[in-house]
């Protein structure tokens, strides 16, 4: 298990982390397991939330499909394994425990950043939290707060805690909207350079698309969003509310807008992807021939003359159509595990590429001729970026956030004690449903 996968694993969890935190204030809230004391007021986080962290946790990588060795998080085998992470050996069990520690002491600073700068919950949300605990109690306890508990209890907490915890995940998320919105232009745009690489592609498939037709045979021409598109004649008809154009009078066989249009490619039987057909040997050789000369050709073009070279030769026209601003790659992200190697490995060669410099790259997906670009000053706001900065605003608020927090992370007090008796990643229960 690489860091990357591990930090991926975590990072399915970090924004739930620091949105559950409990006060406690009675036996009811649960042991105190954090402390921190400043300008006069005491915070505490008990040892309950911190067990419920890991069940919620461990469930997101049960969910999320991470192994190690082969094993699941559900055995003793995944969380025994041992890596080298930040040049430190360890197992995977107290790789977790570390990193989930650290969330929850980000999480007891923020309630304290709550009451610095003086936030309040609406009534509506004070409102929401009681609704969800009566849906819970109608779900989980077959309208019983006692029958509840007997559940809860197995992720450590009780009712008492879940309300606090709501509350806090409203609180926690109130401190990171307030911070963000003090944020100048000028940290989005150093946050986007420091941590997104820009580029465009001729894409060149290293097999066939298999296409939709007709009743005749024919390819079926689309627009982007997928409505068929003709060509007008003379011959026309109306068709459930949408004129149709064909060739011929006796209206046979129908005028697509190749053009314009794009072939329509066919979703495979699952689902998945598209249906594709694989390439001869010498057509993979006269591929890879046209992705050198491509190279070669467009290895001194401005961003323009590129630009009008991708519409000429692409493969994936529709992409070229969507994404008028080119690509862009997050650095932090584990591309392979959603998206195959194809991303991945073109983040690591556009990582040592120059700007303005062009280079074929091959994948699992085919030839990648690219042009490594600056970053358009607000891509992050621009709707045909919407695709890669999907997670910008919430990935830099968090980071925003954790900033805010540092200081006063060495205040906080651990009760050795109490955490000598907490349990860890294996004796926690799988939790995907109370977070």
């Amino acid at each position: 298990m690489t860091k990357k996968s591990l930090l991926r694993g975590l990072s399915l969890l970090c924004t739930l982390l620091l949105l559950i935190l409990p006060l406690a204030s009675c036996a009811s809230l649960g042991e105190p397991l954090l402390t921190l004391e400043v300008d006069g007021k005491k915070y505490t986080y008990s040892v309950n939330l911190y067990e419920l962290h890991l069940s919620a946790l461990k469930g997101n990588l049960v969910a999320a499909g991470v192994t190690s060795n082969g094993a699941s998080p559900k055995s003793e085998k995944f969380w025994n394994t041992k890596d080298t992470i930040d040049g430190v050996k360890q197992t995977v069990n107290e790789y977790y425990l570390s990193e989930a520690m650290k969330e929850c002491k980000y999480a007891l600073v923020g309630l304290y950043l709550f009451d610095k700068h003086g936030l309040s919950l609406s009534e509506a949300e004070k409102e929401k939290i009681e609704q969800d605990l009566d849906e819970l109690i109608k779900t989980d306890g077959g309208g019983s707060k006692t029958a509840l508990n007997n559940v809860l209890a197995d992720y450590g907490v009780n009712f008492d805690i879940m309300r606090q915890q709501y509350t806090n995940k409203l609180k926690i998320s109130a401190v990171q909207n307030y911070l963000y919105s003090l944020l100048g232009s000028n940290i989005k745009e150093e946050y986007m350079n420091e941590n997104y690489v820009h580029f465009n592609q001729i894409f060149l498939a290293a097999y066939h698309y298999v296409y939709e037709t007709d009743d005749n045979g024919d390819v079926i021409y689309c627009d982007d969003a997928g409505n068929v598109l003709y060509k007008k004649t003379q011959y026309s008809e109306v068709r459930n509310g949408i004129t149709v154009y064909f060739t011929d009078s006796a209206k046979e066989r129908i005028s697509y807008d190749t053009e314009n249009g794009t072939p329509s490619p066919k979703i495979n039987a699952e689902g998945t992807g598209y249906d594709t057909t694989p390439m001869t040997e010498e057509e993979l050789e006269a591929l890879e021939h046209r992705a050198r000369l491509l190279a070669t050709q467009l290895a001194s073009s401005s961003k323009e003359s590129f630009e009008a070279a991708i519409l000429k030769e692409t493969d994936d026209k529709t992409a070229a159509r969507t994404y008028t601003d080119g690509y862009y790659l997050n650095k932090s992200v584990d591309y392979g595990a959603d998206y195959g190697n194809a991303y991945s490995l073109l983040l690591d060669e556009l990582e040592g590429m120059k700007t303005g410099e062009v280079k074929a790259i091959m994948t699992e997906n085919g030839y990648h001729i690219v042009m490594k670009l600056d970053n358009t000053k607000g891509a992050y706001e621009k709707k045909e970026n919407s695709a890669w900065f999907e997670d910008f605003d919430s990935s830099l608020a968090l980071e925003n956030y954790r900033e805010e927090c540092d200081p006063y992370l060495s205040m906080i007090q651990t009760d050795e004690a109490v955490l000598e008796k907490a349990r860890d990643m294996i004796g926690v229960p799988v939790n995907h449903f109370y977070y």
